[in-house]
Order: C-alpha cells, then sequence, then structure tokens
C-alpha cells in the first residue's frame, strides 16, 4: 500500500506537510513485510536509521517508522 498526503495517489492518507504525496510504500516480499521509501522529500527512518530511497527494508515487529523530518509522523510495527 502506498502512504502518502495526496488521497488520489495514496491508500493510507496523513495529511501531514512534511510527509510527501506518495512517500513510501509498504507490503509483501514473499513473507516479509517490507518498507519502501519513494524518494520521498524530507526522507524517512526505521529504529532511528535513514532510509535511502528504493531500498527495501524489511519489517519486523517492534520496528519505529517514521516519516519526514525530525520524527514528524511515526507509527510501530506490530505482529503480522
Amino acid at each position: 500500500m502506498l502512504i502518502g498526503r495526496e488521497a488520489a495517489v495514496s491508500k493510507v492518507v496523513i495529511p501531514h506537510p512534511q510527509v510527501s504525496s506518495a512517500h513510501a510504500w509498504i507490503g509483501w516480499n514473499g513473507t516479509s513485510i517490507v518498507f519502501v521509501d519513494r524518494g520521498s522529500t524530507n526522507g524517512s527512518t526505521i529504529n532511528g536509521s535513514n532510509i535511502r530511497p528504493g531500498d527495501e527494508i524489511l519489517l519486523d515487529a517492534g520496528d519505529v517508522v517514521s516519516l519526514g523530518r525530525d520524527d514528524a509522523v511515526c507509527f510501530m510495527v506490530e505482529r503480522y
């Protein structure tokens, strides 16, 4: 699913100025859930580490995903 600020392109809409129109994608890669920053303007972090646009990052329960600078929008991955 695509996460972003624009309802026309994103499945999950987050109306925050630091979230890009199509900020990131979260989905399945086989049996794992992955996060991909789609070249957002303000970036993303997972557990405090910067994510390079286009890199597939495996998510585990307890991971904290932040969108934008200074942890503007955060969420924690739960069991799946």
